[in-house]
């Protein structure tokens, strides 16, 4: 038999959860994590925790003041999450920075949804981050307010040099989000993955993931390495760099007979390598080819932009699709 304790954290863990909560069936909100898990932010690489709210109407009326009024609470940490940017609305925020008030206004009856998202910078410490929110509207335009309330909670994962997850906000800026601590490869990290994501109209998340190394797809190389970028969306280009420490490369290799090769779903990879965009015009594109490589690097100790770099190899990739790069 479960003990209480046990069975109280369950509980608690359920609540914490729990993507929405319901006021008598008829006015509901649910807020999802964007996304689930999030990597702390460092100095060299800001990253971001939304959350996307949607408040549906099932009463046949239209109902007036409706609002959603958020904190975001670091849990384990000193730093706090503070409140970036909004879509879909107008949210403000206090002078705390980490609370948020979300004026609706009017949401017409008969099962009418509205949807929305709110971003916070993420911290720089912490374990978990915990959205508590209300959902609520006073009908009765006296004031008297009705509604939902819940907390939504977002993992923070500390720096990992096979992962980074983010949220990408939508405006006229672009996010750059790296592998480990400084996207350079070291012996300690041979492998690194940046990515410049460019301006995008709509906001989306950032997942780069690498996988473990297998044996070598090359006679020049020690290892096989494959990196993962989902990141939904269109793209005018997002800027992809693969960096490989010298610890990995085998002596007298060159970086031309070293191929990159591209899946759609980092399994099966193309059968052809990744070409250099010199070598089709107008490329990256839907009409050409979807990825190139606009250039590719051997660092020498004349050439290398730091003692890091000695050595090492870097391609920069064009790409206008997510999916699996190989080499």
């Amino acid at each position: 038999m479960r003990s209480f304790h046990s069975s109280l954290i369950g509980t608690l863990t359920a609540l914490l959860i729990a993507p929405a909560v319901l006021a008598a069936d008829n006015y509901v909100t649910h807020v999802t994590p964007q996304p689930g898990t999030v990597t702390l932010s460092s100095v060299t690489q800001p990253t971001f925790a939304a959350y996307e709210i949607t408040i549906t109407n099932n009463k046949p009326n239209t109902i007036s003041g409706v609002r959603l009024i958020g904190t975001a609470n670091v849990v384990g940490g000193v730093e706090k999450a503070t409140f970036k940017s909004s879509t879909g609305i107008a949210c403000q925020t206090t002078t705390d920075l980490n609370s948020v008030s979300c004026p609706l206004d009017q949401v017409a009856g008969g099962g009418t949804s509205v949807t929305f998202s709110v971003t916070f910078n993420a911290p720089s410490d912490g374990t978990q981050i915990n959205f508590v929110w209300s959902s609520v509207f006073d009908e009765s335009g006296g004031g008297a307010s009705d509604g939902a309330a819940g907390t939504t909670m977002t993992v923070l994962s500390p720096p990992d040099p096979s992962k980074v997850t983010s949220r990408v906000p939508q405006g006229g800026t672009s996010f750059t989000f790296f592998t480990g601590t400084t996207g350079v490869a070291t012996p300690a990290d041979p492998w690194t993955t940046t990515v410049v994501v460019p301006p995008v109209m709509n906001a989306t998340t950032a997942e780069v993931v690498e996988l473990e190394p297998q044996s070598a797809c090359s006679s020049d190389l020690r290892d096989c390495r494959v990196s993962k970028l989902d990141i939904p969306g269109t793209f005018a280009s997002l800027v992809i760099t693969l960096r490989r420490d010298v610890s990995t490369i085998r002596k007298g290799a060159k970086i031309v007979n070293s191929l990159l090769y591209y899946s759609a779903g980092g399994v099966i990879f193309d059968s052809n390598p990744i070409p250099l965009c010199s070598d089709i015009p107008g490329a990256p594109s839907s009409t050409t080819v979807p990825r190139c490589i606009q250039s590719r690097a051997a660092y020498t100790k004349r050439t290398a932009p730091t003692p890091a770099y000695e050595g090492d190899w870097e391609w920069v990739i064009l790409a206008i699709t997510n999916g699996g790069y190989r080499n």
